[in-house]
């Protein structure tokens, strides 16, 4: 052995570290960004799609949401009603986003309680109120076609608006879930048809990686890349 001084024997072990961390940074970011790219093509693939398959899924929430207290020859009355008095045509009131869909529901209870006598909006109140809560001594009224007050109309709207904040909550939380499934499974599916792996095992761990932190992986890679150690 040569002559080494313990500084030395220090510094050599200490540039050994620096390059061995600094080789797993790189091998883990050059990882974290093909797990990005995936992603990112995932979302996209999904984007695209999701704008055809949203409509027809929102209006299968509301028209279920109305059936449970009507026939859905019923609940297709009512939408049409409410179509009528917000948007005017189904698709561009389903070719919103789940929100602006809540906004236009909200809308057509509005006018439904401006003109509580009319045909369409007791229809209407029929089928978006539960009637043994707290709006029963109301729907009475509805039903009999008496003067609402301002009490009246305040405890309607109340019963109203909660049946569709909780169409609102479960819808939006029921898509969200889906997109972020279907990102999965297209990522594992892009992977395992397209990717170039040793084996099938690893393009599936890869492609889940891929879906399940498709929202992580940008931030991470920047985050990295900026405390990347330098040799």
């Amino acid at each position: 052995m040569g002559d080494w001084k313990p500084t030395q024997i220090l510094t050599g072990m200490s540039d050994a570290l620096r390059v061995g961390v600094g080789d797993f940074i790189d091998e883990l970011t050059a990882v974290l960004i093909g797990i990005a790219a995936v992603s990112v093509l995932a979302m996209a693939f999904v984007n695209t799609f999701k704008g055809f398959v949203r409509p027809w899924y929102v209006r299968q929430r509301v028209l279920g949401a109305m059936e449970e207290h009507g026939s859905p020859e019923d609940a297709k009355a009512v939408e049409a009603f409410i179509v009528r008095v917000t948007t005017f045509e189904q698709r561009s009131f389903y070719g919103q986003e789940i929100p602006a869909v809540v906004g236009s529901l909200t809308g057509a209870k509005n006018y439904a309680l401006h003109f509580p006598s009319d045909p369409d909006s007791i229809d209407f109140f029929k089928l978006w109120i539960d009637k043994d809560g707290s709006a029963q001594k109301v729907w009475k009224k509805v039903e009999a076609k008496d003067n609402l007050d301002q009490e009246d109309r305040a405890r309607l709207g109340a019963a109203i608006d909660a049946r569709i904040n909780s169409i609102k909550v479960s819808t939006s939380t029921k898509w969200d879930r889906g997109t972020r499934n279907a990102a999965r499974a297209v990522s594992v599916l892009g992977v395992l048809f397209l990717g170039d792996f040793e084996t099938k095992f690893d393009a599936l761990i890869f492609g889940l990686f891929a879906g399940m932190l498709a929202p992580f992986a940008h931030d991470l890679v920047t985050r990295i890349a900026k405390a990347k150690i330098k040799p």
